[in-house]
């Protein structure tokens, strides 16, 4: 989401995998914290950061890193305020 549709378009199989472990990284890190923290929604939210940002700094550099971590962040409150996690 946060590197755009347009970067990926020039890629190989090779060189989107990494992104696709990620997704599944993110989804398994997002589930642990709600699973440890889902009575305080701060610590949900520190828990997802101290996770992901080792992770996608490496990945995309700073500041797609903390875009990104903020999107997943803004998906996990709408999917915890509808039930879903």
């Amino acid at each position: 989401m946060v590197l755009g549709n347009d970067y990926f378009d020039g890629l190989d199989q090779h060189q989107i995998a990494p992104f696709a472990e990620e997704a599944l990284a993110i989804d398994r890190i997002v589930d642990q914290a709600v699973a440890e923290h889902s009575l305080n929604s701060q610590d949900i939210d520190a828990a997802i950061r101290k996770g992901l940002l080792p992770r996608l700094f490496k990945l995309m550099g700073m500041d797609k890193a903390k875009e990104a971590i903020e999107a997943v962040i803004q998906i996990t409150r709408v999917g915890i305020s509808r039930g879903e996690r």
